[in-house]
């Protein structure tokens, strides 16, 4: 085989295998990003939403996710009823 026909061999396993063309899901569309927090207790949860807060609060919108997903599992696992889960999220988000 010569050198031609093994770069162009090679060129069409390369433009196969462009994932990010092939594959590319547009803002909107596919799974969203899953928003993992660790926590051994839920005291760390509670710690971790107010240090996103204060982020939050000095114009970091970077948390909003984060915040969510705090509050959610929160929610989920009974720390928080649904009254004060709003309160919080008002106070957080519509400060």
């Amino acid at each position: 085989m010569s050198k031609k026909e093994t770069l162009q061999k090679y060129q069409q396993i390369l433009e196969d295998a462009k994932p990010a063309e092939k594959y590319k899901v547009k803002r909107g569309e596919g799974v969203g990003k899953a928003n993992v927090i660790f926590y051994n207790h839920p005291d760390e949860l509670v710690e971790k939403l107010n240090i996103l807060d204060a982020a939050k609060q000095a114009g970091n919108t970077n948390v909003d996710n984060d915040i969510n997903a705090i509050l959610d599992e929160l929610l989920k696992i009974g720390k928080i009823d649904k009254t004060i889960f709003n309160k919080i999220f008002k106070n957080i988000f519509i400060s």
